[in-house]
């Protein structure tokens, strides 16, 4: 298996393999030049470039696969307690490519070489859409003229979190749900949206609640089984309350208790009016209806009234997909 780090950014690229022991390199790999190197046993870089002006590298997903037929070969041999399902491979991949992921970034830094973002598998970055053409691995980037920033994500408790939208700690809410045209399913995937008001006198008061699910109960895997490894939704800014309870403000919310789900989004990154929801694990199809995952309810507040907005899904290893959804008007 080759190993390889390629490094572009424009007409700038670098390609690191491993060859197979007693083999000769070629002297050239897809328009670069062989170049001598201590670390690698062989490493290609495009004539003239030149990786000076850069201090920062921004890391695309880590591309994870199973040898082809493992999974069959793997149940053929183990005892039936110990077979696994389509959802459990896709799972071992996604935490595999996290790790990974972790691995490059401490491995960058360690080097002097502090990340500047990760690309998103749906194609955008923080400075905009990528072109087709942007290559697919390791760039070293300028720093970025993005305003990109974390919001702080908590877990609460049902129906303890409607206290803070109204002070009998009940709410009336108004769904709807998208569809997710997730590639070779049976059955629905859909994306439920749900709005509410903040009440006089509650700590919301004056705001909207705007909660998502992501809802792959009922999607069926056909050949493989597709996961959701993201949701972006327009939303613009987030108020910050203490959804926890606790002494700091807080912007997004995930109700990890008394609800429906058993996936959550680990980070939430605001690009603009853009916030980018990720999980992990991904929120995956099942092998049969009622098998695949949902995500928690999470949720956001504005000042802002809701209207219909087109989301974008993006699913692990895939193209991104786009999804109704409501969030707050600009």
């Amino acid at each position: 298996m080759f190993r390889r780090i390629a490094a572009a950014a424009a007409a700038v690229s670098l390609l690191a393999v491993a060859t197979p022991a007693g083999t000769a390199p070629p002297s050239s790999w897809d328009g670069l030049t062989l170049v001598k190197s201590r670390r690698f046993d062989a490493v290609y870089l495009m004539p003239g470039a030149d990786f000076r002006n850069y201090t920062k590298v921004m890391l695309d997903p880590t591309e994870v696969a199973f040898q082809k037929n493992w999974l069959r070969d793997y149940n053929q041999q183990a005892s039936f307690s110990m077979r696994l399902s389509d959802a459990d491979a896709q799972r071992m991949l996604q935490t595999v490519q996290t790790g990974f992921e972790e691995i490059f970034r401490k491995a960058y830094t360690d080097a002097g070489y502090p990340i500047a973002c990760f690309f998103p598998g749906n194609g955008f970055y923080p400075g905009g859409p990528v072109p087709e053409s942007a290559p697919s691995h390791a760039h070293p980037v300028a720093p970025p003229q993005t305003g990109a920033k974390d919001l702080k994500v908590v877990k609460v408790a049902a129906p303890a979190i409607n206290c803070v939208f109204n002070t009998s700690c009940k709410v009336t809410v108004t769904d709807s749900v998208g569809d997710i045209p997730l590639p070779g399913i049976s059955g629905k995937a859909v994306l439920q949206s749900r709005t509410y008001q903040g009440a006089a006198g509650a700590p919301a008061a004056g705001l909207t609640g705007y909660d998502y699910r992501v809802d792959l109960t009922q999607a069926v895997g056909i050949v493989n089984i597709p996961c959701v490894s993201s949701l972006t939704v327009d939303f613009g800014p987030a108020s910050s309350l203490h959804y926890s309870g606790g002494p700091g403000l807080e912007q997004v919310f995930v109700i990890t208790k008394g609800g429906l789900g058993s996936v959550a989004p680990v980070t939430a990154v605001q690009t603009g009016r853009a916030i980018t929801f990720t999980f992990q694990p991904s929120v995956c199809a099942g092998s049969a209806p009622g098998k695949g995952d949902t995500s928690f309810f999470f949720g956001l507040a504005s000042s802002k009234p809701p209207k219909a907005i087109t989301a974008i899904v993006t699913v692990a290893g895939g193209a991104p997909l786009s999804v109704a959804a409501r969030a707050p008007q600009p």
